[in-house]
């Protein structure tokens, strides 16, 4: 995988790093290595595509995976301040435009990369003018109120919060500029399963609306990835056991398709951050559910305070000790693999009996 981030199609990523606080994240190669093993045993597993995975569950209304995902925070994060930082679509739209012209004006102005990170006072000034209309079209509001948008995915088990984070590097701009929420996007059906997938990234917006809420970029994933499970399980053991399967199923697929040439490094470091944080989170769930009641309420309260920008997730991770030892990782693998065999027992004895039931008639 290329490690230069020298180049102008990754402002973003340096945007991100500044953002969210991360010193370092060549650390995704060494912790790479670390689960290697864990890697080839998952690209060898015998899995569902994981958007077959919820393929015939009873659809359910938009305004029911919202509410029941809504009651799941609640019950867990009683009294927490669930408000970020949002604009309206068209809004939404309107700042992207904005930035637009603002790319026009540094190429104009043929300001290159090494003037923008050394925050440039012209660079920083025009920086300002686009910060004062941001400024006044944003508005708190619960994440809640956030409408949920259908674009460009397809299944319950897709979703994104539509963030827009300036695609310059610059340490004094990003220091202020807020993390903007235009909607959250989800796939155009909706089951059982659209109620963890949206649990996921309403936990996204909460942790992402705290600056310096993580140190190593790796860990991104990990908060968000954890949440989906916990609100899988509060439906039912059966979602909870299919959103892991599509999960791992999703992990299988990117590491497939991942360091293609036509990703750039943005890209290949946010399939690194999905592929560790599938496993970093299975394992730290698996913890969670063998854990006695007081000290899952442990977890809950460290969540909680990632939530409120009081703890980093990397800090977290260290005090829980959660990493990915050979035997922890091998035992979420063996629950995997042992879901996808029942699964795919369970669907061939019905096949027979399909049949059966078409011979009687």
């Amino acid at each position: 995988m290329n490690n230069n981030i020298n180049s102008n199609e990754n402002f973003n990523l340096k945007a991100k790093l500044i953002v969210y606080g991360c010193k370092n994240f060549c650390n995704v190669y060494a912790e790479e290595k670390s689960y290697g093993d864990a890697l080839s045993r998952l690209q060898n597993m015998e899995l569902e595509n994981f958007d077959e995975v919820g393929k015939g569950l009873k659809p359910l209304s938009k305004s029911v995976v919202q509410n029941k995902t809504k009651g799941f925070f609640l019950d867990y994060f009683d009294g927490l301040d669930f408000d970020v930082d949002y604009v309206t679509p068209k809004e939404f739209e309107k700042i992207k435009t904005e930035f637009s012209s603002f790319a026009r004006w540094l190429y104009a102005n043929k300001i290159d990369e090494n003037l923008l990170n050394a925050d440039v006072p012209a660079v920083l000034k025009k920086l300002e003018e686009v910060m004062r209309k941001i400024k006044k079209n944003k508005r708190k509001t619960s994440i809640f109120n956030v409408p949920i948008l259908n674009k460009d995915l397809e299944t319950s088990v897709e979703g994104k919060i539509e963030k827009h984070m300036f695609l310059v590097a610059s340490n004094d701009y990003l220091e202020k500029y807020p993390v903007l929420n235009g909607g959250v996007v989800m796939g155009r059906s909706f089951d059982a399963l659209s109620i963890p997938t949206y649990a996921h990234e309403v936990a996204h917006a909460l942790v992402e609306r705290n600056k310096k809420c993580i140190r190593n970029y790796i860990n991104f994933e990990v908060v968000s990835m954890f949440i989906e499970k916990l609100a899988a399980q509060s439906v039912s053991e059966d979602n909870l056991e299919m959103m892991q399967l599509a999960r791992m199923a999703y992990t299988q697929y990117l590491l497939k398709i991942i360091d293609l040439p036509a990703f750039n490094m943005e890209t290949n470091f946010d399939m690194m951050n999905h592929i560790y944080g599938a496993f970093i989170s299975g394992v730290m769930f698996d913890e969670y559910t063998k854990a006695p009641e007081e000290q899952k309420k442990g977890y809950i309260k460290d969540i909680r305070d990632i939530f409120n920008g009081e703890k980093t997730i990397d800090k977290m991770l260290a005090e829980r000790k959660i990493s990915l030892d050979d035997e922890r990782v091998g035992s979420y693998l063996d629950k995997i693999e042992s879901y996808a065999k029942s699964r795919k027992s369970s669907k061939e004895e019905n096949n027979v009996l399909s049949e059966e039931e078409l011979d009687e008639k």
